[in-house]
Order: structure tokens, then sequence, then C-alpha cells
């Protein structure tokens, strides 16, 4: 199977189908499936599985997913060997440095192995005595239940004066000018039909939510939740983009939510705490609790003197 026109590069292509058809079928290949080859030089199932351990693994299913990706990545790997194989026919690896480098890349893919071994081991755990941390997911729950309640959340009526369009100052300006207008007596979802800076909600009135505190800037969020009373509206809250100006529509309370609701989010933080458990235990246990012994004189020559100011 040769590359589509799409691909310029004259590199023969031998997929399996399965390996790009659908996860299930791609499962199916043995290690030393063929998926690319150019003259001598293939790239294997092995291969692209390792080299897929480069992406963190919730990513993977949907890297893969796109054909187009898989094939670039393909090429690039096999041009990588390629690349690699010539270095060594020009026995670039002999040279000190290189097999240095090369060393500390060893180093580097076996660390990491052994901190995913510790990690996978700990996942496995987890679902072995998931009874034992569901247990333990309900007695989180029953000590603070407003923990895992809903937020508060509002209804606001909101305009917005960007501070791109005319600086700090013009959006101040604009929006004190028009909070004196509401205080007049001008209605609030007029002017953010034709004055708001804010797209988005300009067309529905300035009306945006519901809102919890996370879903807004910080200093706006303090100044929002602050209001009282539906109909209450704020003066002018400055922000980093720009001012806005506030009505407060309706305010929902916080509700307590049922154990079964947030049972899988607990279990989730329960789980990851497992492994990060686990991947603390293992860099404690780097050097066998032995001190490191630093060379301060040889440290220091190693400092580069600070560049001169022009």
């Amino acid at each position: 199977m040769t590359l589509p026109a799409a691909f310029p590069r004259a590199l023969t292509l031998v997929f399996a189908l399965a390996v790009l058809a659908c996860a299930s079928a791609r499962a199916a290949n043995a290690p030393d499936t063929v998926l690319a080859k150019r003259g001598d030089v293939v790239i294997t199932q092995a291969d692209w599985d390792a080299e897929l351990l480069r992406i963190p693994a919730k990513d993977r299913a949907d890297f893969a997913a796109n054909q187009r990706r898989n094939y670039t990545l393909l090429e690039r790997m096999l041009t990588t060997r390629e690349l690699a194989l010539e270095a060594k026919q020009k026995k670039l690896d002999t040279d000190p440095a290189t097999r240095t480098r090369i060393r500390q890349e060893e180093d580097r893919i076996l660390a990491a192995a052994l901190i995913a071994t510790a990690e996978d081991a700990a996942a496995r755990d987890f679902e072995l005595r998931q009874p034992v941390f569901e247990r333990r997911a309900r007695e989180l729950y029953d000590v603070d239940k407003r923990k895992y309640s809903s937020p508060e959340t509002v209804m606001i009526t909101a305009l917005f004066f960007s501070a791109a369009k005319d600086g700090a100052e013009g959006a101040e300006r604009r929006a004190q000018a028009t909070l004196a207008k509401i205080k007049s007596g001008a209605d609030i979802g007029d002017l953010a039909a034709t004055l708001s800076d804010d797209p988005t909600t300009r067309e529905i009135r300035g009306r945006k939510g519901p809102l919890a505190q996370t879903d807004l800037d910080v200093s706006l969020a303090r100044r929002v939740f602050a209001l009282k009373n539906k109909g209450d509206v704020s003066d002018v809250i400055a922000t980093r983009e720009g001012d806005w100006i506030v009505r407060l529509d309706d305010r929902q309370a916080s509700v307590p939510r049922p154990f079964d609701e947030v049972k899988g989010a607990i279990l989730s933080d329960l789980k990851q705490q497992q492994i990060e458990a686990a991947r603390a235990a293992v860099f404690a246990s780097a050097g066998g609790g032995k001190e490191i012994t630093f060379n301060p004189p040889a440290i220091e020559a190693l400092q580069t003197p600070p560049k001169a100011n022009p």
C-alpha cells in the first residue's frame, strides 16, 4: 500500500487495515507486524506502541483515531530510524558526547518505566480493593457533605466595556456614563443590547448564567456574589480585560448532592491520591536513603557569567 497523494514524499507504507480502522482490530496486531517500510528499514507494531508511550495515556486513543496523523507519525518514525542508521554507519555513535547523551536518554526512559510500573501497580491495587475505597469515599462524604454540594449560582445581566477597544480609561468612562443612565432609569437590558462589548450576550440583552464563582474572573466574582437582592446593580467593576456593570437577576443556593451522584468523583480522587503516593514512594527510595554529595568548586565552574547589558 502506498501513501495517499496528499503525502508528497516517496514512502511505501505497509498498513494492516486493522491498524487504522479501529482500536479493537489494531490490538490484534502481533508486535512484529510491519506498519511502514522503505527499503530494508521498517517500523513495526512494537515500534508504534513504544512511540505512543510518549503521549499521555488519556490522549492516546484520540491521537491514533486520526488516520492522517498516523501516517504522518509513521513517516517521521521511519525517517528518524533511517537517519539514525546513517549516523551509525558514519560511527557518530562512538563520539563521547553522543554516547553520553544516549546513556542519559536511556536513563530517562528507564526511570519513566519504573515510575509507570509503580503507578500501574497502584491503580491495579485500587481496583482490587475497590470495596475498601468505597467505604472511605462514604466516610469522606459523611464528614463534609457541604464539600460535595452543588455550588451557589447566579443569573445576571451584564454589560462589558473592553479595554482593548479604547484603553482602560476609555472603558471606564463609557462604563461610568452607562451606570449613570441606569441610575436615571434606563433599562439595563436595552443598554446591554446596544452598548456592551460582549458579543456573546448582546443579542440576549446581557443575560448570563447560571454562573458559579469559579466561572467568573476572581475580582468580578467577588463583587457579583456580594450583591444581596434581586435587581441590585453593581458599581463599575474593573478587571484586567475591562469594566463591568452587573445586575443580580436570580440566585440559586448551594444544594447538597446525594452520595451516589458524587461517589465516582470521590473515588477518582482517591485513586489519583493512591497513584501519586506510589510515584512519591519511588522518588523517596532513589539512592537508597544515602545523602547526595556535591562538588561545590566543580559546580561553581559550571556557572556562566551573565550577559553584559547593551
